[in-house]
């Protein structure tokens, strides 16, 4: 009887270790490690920069001039995500504020996805330090698809941690 107790106690403890979701994206951090993350419906999608590629491109790429800030990532996936938009500080920016702009576009189904008043964003900067260029910030959106609006792309939590130019 203790062994079949035993079986049953071990079973549900492999269950319940089993049933734990383990995030596979990278911590969110401030200290430009070059990098960004997110889901995308539900996929996780991670660039970091590329210092070896040909050329001296990069997969990451941030500038941040005259308020003006411009994140572009490169997915493993042959994808882009980009966030275009006006930072004066840290704070939160909604994508249907003026200028601001969030996009994913997948380049093996050549689909373009743009956020829209219908399909909104936030980016929420936590961390701009000026004198070692470093900006971080977490994002999420929904996007519509160019071609078809019905297609909608949601891209969730979200993090970058960039050195800019």
């Amino acid at each position: 009887m203790k062994t079949f107790k035993k079986i049953i106690l071990a079973s549900i403890i492999l269950l319940l270790t089993a049933s734990c979701k383990k995030d596979d994206l990278p911590k969110a951090t401030q200290e430009g490690k070059n990098i960004m993350a997110a889901k995308v419906n539900g996929k996780t999608w991670i660039q970091t920069a590329c210092w070896s590629c040909i050329n001296g491109g990069s997969g990451l790429r941030a500038n941040y001039s005259n308020n003006i800030l411009n994140i572009v990532g490169q997915g493993s996936s042959n994808s882009t995500i980009e966030l275009l938009l006006f930072v004066d500080r840290p704070s939160q920016y909604q994508s249907n504020s003026g200028f601001n702009s969030f996009e994913f576009r997948d380049y093996n189904t050549d689909e373009y996805y743009k956020t829209t008043p219908k399909t909104n964003g936030i980016v929420n900067i936590t961390k701009i330090d000026r004198s070692k260029k470093i900006i971080s910030g977490t994002f999420s959106f929904k996007a519509e698809n160019e071609d078809d609006p019905n297609d909608i792309i949601t891209v969730a939590d979200g993090r970058f941690d960039v050195i800019y130019n």
